[in-house]
């Protein structure tokens, strides 16, 4: 990985990828390096998410407002869409972001955690969980039940999509009892 030369990021733990995808997101450097060559499917992950600042650059914000992660069963999921949306300028070192992003949870498995995906999400500090747009003290998710041919697939792709969702809200800070005078 670009991160560390020789880092195996399929190898690390959960945690372990949490840790350093919220290091990355936070770090003013780009991560892409036009002095290196990539894969076919990371320069295609790219090429799109580069025609979405375009087209957002052409048609203004309305044009492109969601980016939706498929197959999404772990928070790594969500911090490597923050990730790549930071690559071409959605989201910055400091958090703020241009696009909301969305998990799509879509088999049984999925659902079942995706309770616990977001909790982990939310228990991250905020400036990092900013970027998720809960800095806006909102979040949105999809949950989609899929058929069994589409929900073994073990591609996940990314791609920004022009939807509308019903946001579920979410509080700036727990409630706190009040006490009596």
């Amino acid at each position: 990985a670009a991160v560390s030369p020789g880092l195996d990021y399929r190898s690390l733990s959960e945690d372990e990828r949490v840790a350093l995808l919220r290091r990355e997101l936070v770090s003013p450097r780009p991560l892409v390096s036009p002095f290196l060559s990539y894969g076919e499917e990371t320069a295609g992950e790219l090429a799109v998410f580069r025609a979405a600042t375009a087209i957002r650059a052409r048609y203004g914000e309305g044009a492109i407002r969601t980016s939706i992660i498929s197959k999404t069963d772990s928070v790594s999921d969500l911090l490597e869409l923050a990730l790549l949306l930071k690559e071409v300028g959605f989201v910055t070192a400091t958090g703020a972001t241009a696009l909301a992003l969305v998990p799509l949870f879509e088999t049984i498995a999925d659902l079942r955690n995706c309770v616990g995906v977001m909790d982990r999400l939310l228990s991250i500090p905020e400036s990092v969980v900013s970027t998720m747009k809960l800095s806006a003290c909102s979040i949105s998710s999809m949950l989609l039940a899929t058929d069994v041919s589409s929900s073994t697939s073990s591609t996940r792709m990314v791609r920004p999509h022009l939807v509308a969702f019903t946001n579920v809200k979410k509080p700036p800070h727990p409630a706190k009892p009040s006490t009596p005078r």
